[in-house]
C-alpha cells in the first residue's frame, strides 16, 4: 500500500505544481495490481525525471514513481493522463 500512496501522491503533486490543479483523478484495481490515473489540462507538458539538489524536496516525484511503477503519458482532448501501474506481486 505504501507505494500506491507515494504514487498517488507525487503523480497528484505533479499536476498541481506543474499545471495549477484541475482534472480527475482514478484508482482502479488491475490483475495483479493498480492502475493509478490523474488528469491535467496541460497538453504540452514533458513528463523526465528530474533532479533535486541536496537538501530540496523537489524533483524526485518521476524518479519515486518510478522505482515503484511503470508509467507514462497519454494525451487527451482537454490535456494529458499520466498514469501508473503499481504491481502488487513485487
Amino acid at each position: 500500500m505504501f507505494r500506491a500512496e507515494v504514487v498517488c501522491t507525487e503523480l497528484v503533486a505533479n499536476a498541481v505544481d506543474h499545471v495549477g490543479g484541475g482534472g480527475d483523478v482514478r484508482i482502479r484495481p488491475t490483475p495483479g495490481g493498480w492502475l493509478i490515473e490523474v488528469d491535467d489540462t496541460d497538453p504540452e507538458g514533458v513528463l523526465t525525471p528530474g533532479r533535486s539538489r541536496l537538501g530540496s524536496n523537489r524533483g524526485r516525484g518521476l524518479t519515486l514513481i518510478s522505482a515503484f511503477a511503470s508509467w507514462g503519458v497519454r494525451r487527451t482532448r482537454d490535456g494529458k493522463t499520466v498514469w501508473a501501474v503499481i504491481d502488487i506481486a513485487e
